[in-house]
C-alpha cells in the first residue's frame, strides 16, 4: 500500500509540471464572394488547425473568422483579451480567395507570443492544386489545408517556453 501511495505522489508532482501550451487561431479572410459562401470552408479550415495541434500536444482554441485585408493582418498583436484567456500563442492566418473553385491566391500566418507581444515568426504556406468537384471536395481541401498550416508552423517554431 505504502509503494502505490508513494508512486501516486512521484505521479502527482510529475505531472504537476507537464502542462500544454494554450494556442489561440485568428484567422482573416479576403475573398469578393458573400460571408454564407466562404464561411463553411473557413470553419473548416479552423477546424484542420485544431486538430492538428491536438495532434502535437497543443491546447487550440480560435476566434470569429473575420473578413479583412492584409495590412490588418500585419498589424494585429495579442490582446489584453488573450492575457486574461491564458493564451500562450495566437497564430495569425490571412487566406486571400480569388474564386472559391480555385486554390487561394495566399496563405500567410504569424506567430505571436502573448506574454511578451513578440513576433516568433512569419511564414508563407506554398499552396496544393484544388482538385474538387463537390462541396465535401472543397470542405475536405480546406480542412487539409488548416493541417498543412500547423504542420509548417510546427516545423519552423518552437512554442514551448
Amino acid at each position: 500500500m505504502k509503494k502505490i501511495l508513494c508512486f501516486a505522489v512521484i505521479l502527482l508532482s510529475f505531472t504537476a509540471f507537464c502542462m500544454a501550451q494554450t494556442v489561440n487561431i485568428k484567422l482573416l479572410w479576403d475573398a469578393p464572394a458573400k460571408d454564407t459562401d466562404v464561411v463553411p470552408y473557413i470553419e473548416a479550415m479552423i477546424g484542420g488547425c485544431l486538430m492538428q495541434l491536438f495532434e502535437n500536444g497543443y491546447m487550440g482554441t480560435n476566434s470569429i473568422p473575420l473578413q479583412s485585408n492584409m495590412q490588418t493582418f500585419l498589424s494585429m498583436t495579442a490582446t489584453h483579451d488573450d492575457t486574461e484567456a491564458f493564451i500562450d500563442f495566437d497564430i495569425i492566418v490571412y487566406i486571400e480567395l480569388s474564386d472559391l473553385k480555385v486554390k487561394p491566391a495566399a496563405l500567410q500566418y504569424r506567430v505571436l507570443h502573448v506574454a511578451s507581444g513578440k513576433e516568433l515568426y512569419k511564414g508563407t504556406i506554398t499552396i496544393p492544386v484544388l482538385s474538387a468537384v463537390s462541396r465535401q471536395d472543397y470542405m475536405r481541401y480546406y480542412h487539409a489545408l488548416g493541417v498543412l498550416l500547423v504542420k509548417d508552423l510546427v516545423s519552423r517554431v518552437s512554442m514551448h517556453f
